[in-house]
């Protein structure tokens, strides 16, 4: 009888303390998608402003930017340090799906045969930035263009 009496309340107390993780896991949710949504448009303006720089592999410079350059240049600014590859960023934030895009994601695309090799900077409306090796400048693209939409990979948050 008497464990019947410390397993009730056992279980009662595992039932409180995992809804209360799951209350504060949602709050904090709900915080990190409010700064995302108030950060992300100052992100974007400050990232147009590199509209027509010109494409440099590995540079990360208003003088010359490569894919992850210009995004670790943008978001430095924003007092986020970003590492310089594409498929680092990948793995620098929270994975979000492609509905779930805010401005000032990152968005990533396997554009080699080895895994992810361009990022850009979501900023609305299904387009994004980027520094474009193709296009040789710092560019807005639509994510529904043919060739990124096929090479789309996924989406990483990383204002918080």
């Amino acid at each position: 009888m008497k464990r019947k009496r410390m397993f009730l309340p056992t279980i009662l107390l595992l039932t409180i303390c995992l809804f209360n993780f799951k209350v504060n896991a949602n709050i904090n949710d709900a915080r990190n998608n409010r700064q995302a949504i108030s950060r992300g448009p100052q992100l974007v303006s400050y990232a147009k402003r590199f509209l027509g720089i010109r494409y440099k592999w590995s540079g990360q410079s208003p003088s010359g930017f490569d894919c992850s350059g210009f995004t670790s240049y943008v978001f430095k600014s924003f007092g986020i340090e970003l590492p310089h590859s594409s498929y680092g960023q990948f793995t620098s934030g929270q994975k979000i799906l492609k509905s779930q895009l805010l401005p000032g994601d990152l968005v990533f695309f396997q554009t080699s045969k080895r895994g992810i090799s361009h990022v850009g900077i979501y900023i609305g409306n299904g387009k994004f930035i980027h520094a474009s090796s193709g296009k040789g400048y710092v560019t807005i693209t639509s994510l529904s263009e043919p060739y990124y939409l096929k090479r789309y990979r996924g989406a990483v948050r990383v204002l918080r």
